[in-house]
């Protein structure tokens, strides 16, 4: 176990001068022989994301909850149904779904052209249509 409070300060040369001092900012080792290891913390989405992996995609967010709260992770629900959409979107190779569409700029310019000529109610029809025909 490391010590995070504890730091040692190395003199260079003789002198105890304090402009000679170093100030190692590395923790020292509470058992000899230990290196300090920096760890770096996952976060929460990290986190929830691992828990599906462990106990699967359609596991259910309560469920998830608890698993997290046995290791000390505190979480809402509708943070681990999103991540849970991320997750069953990307397993069923359907990563775009869970992400909003992207629209190229000149689409929507292409679009602001078309209700200034022809009206917002007119362009709105014709999109029920072409949703009527493509499905």
């Amino acid at each position: 176990m490391i010590a995070s409070e504890v730091f040692r300060i190395e003199f260079v040369g003789n002198s105890l001068d304090a402009t000679a001092a170093i100030l190692i900012l590395a923790p020292i080792p509470s058992t000899p022989g230990e290196t300090p290891v920096a760890t770096k913390r996952k976060s929460k989405s990290a986190r929830i994301r691992q828990a599906f992996h462990e106990l699967g995609p359609d596991t259910r967010p309560a469920v998830i909850r608890e698993h997290l709260a046995a290791r000390r992770v505190r979480t809402s629900l509708t943070l681990i149904s999103k991540i849970k959409r991320t997750v069953n979107a990307a397993a069923n190779g359907n990563a775009k779904s869970a992400a909003p569409a992207s629209v190229p700029v000149a689409a929507l310019l292409g679009t602001k052209d078309l209700v200034a000529r022809h009206g917002s109610d007119a362009i709105r029809q014709s999109l029920k249509l072409l949703q009527q025909l493509a499905s």
